[in-house]
């Protein structure tokens, strides 16, 4: 008989991201006609409709959620109302047994010496593998060799910054950050390397394999995965406040 799997989601975007990666290993554990309900927030849910590895989008709007039973629930959320209201033979994840101290690297209150793939995989009781995030899009914009973008959230001295800390010299595209994701990952496709010190534009391109170089310019609790191809560099706190006149 086919499992049914609940999976409960931040309505935090790039945790949703990070989540798809643990659908498809889901049905390998459980059975390929294992089936994964996905709960989410209805604006998180439009960037997934490619995903062919989950069978059914539930929205917290509709309430849908809680008048079937499930075999399994697993909880990304903080909150542990849905998973305390549903009916379910096996739970796990945020509010469970297994939680260990992974609500508290995901809201940020404590430093983990693992990428977040591992964090969601290990609140799913199982491995990760390598498994990377899954939407089942393929950007439709090429890339063109040599090109290279950024996207920086603080405004001070960003080509001194890049230069500085990367050791890249010529010309760089500031990157357009939109709302939409599958837009979003169009827009990164075209570029071959990407410095960023979002962590939302470090995992699309990273999942798109570009050379990423992640600038650390505030507290990151966690590893960063580039899948062997990108670098890390911590910029010291003080650094904007000395270039603040570039």
């Amino acid at each position: 008989m086919a499992v049914d799997i609940l999976i409960i989601n931040s309505e935090i975007l790039l945790y949703n991201l990070y989540a798809t990666s643990v659908a498809k290993s889901l049905k390998k554990k459980y059975g390929s006609d294992a089936r994964i309900f996905w709960l989410s927030s209805s604006s998180n849910l439009k960037c997934l409709k490619f995903n062919t590895s989950i069978d059914q989008f539930l929205s917290y709007d509709d309430g849908v959620h809680l008048f079937q039973c499930y075999d399994i629930v697993l909880n990304f959320n903080f909150s542990t109302d849905v998973i305390n209201s549903v009916n379910t033979k096996e739970k796990f994840g945020i509010g469970c047994e297994n939680e260990g101290i992974y609500r508290n690297v995901l809201s940020g209150e404590k430093k983990v010496n693992s990428n977040l793939y591992q964090v969601f995989f290990r609140l799913s009781k199982m491995t990760w593998k390598g498994e990377g995030i899954d939407l089942g899009y393929n950007p439709g914009r090429k890339q063109v060799k040599g090109n290279i973008g950024y996207y920086l959230s603080n405004a001070v001295a960003q080509e001194t910054l890049i230069r500085e800390f990367t050791g890249l010299n010529g010309s760089f595209t500031r990157i357009k950050k939109c709302g939409n994701i599958l837009k979003q990952m169009n827009i990164l496709n075209k570029y071959e390397a990407v410095i960023t010190d979002d962590l939302l534009i470090q995992l699309l391109s990273s999942s798109l394999r570009k050379e990423v170089y992640f600038l650390k310019t505030f507290p990151v609790n966690h590893k960063i995965e580039f899948f062997n191809n990108g670098r890390f560099f911590n910029v010291p706190n003080n650094w904007f406040l000395l270039n603040s006149g570039d």
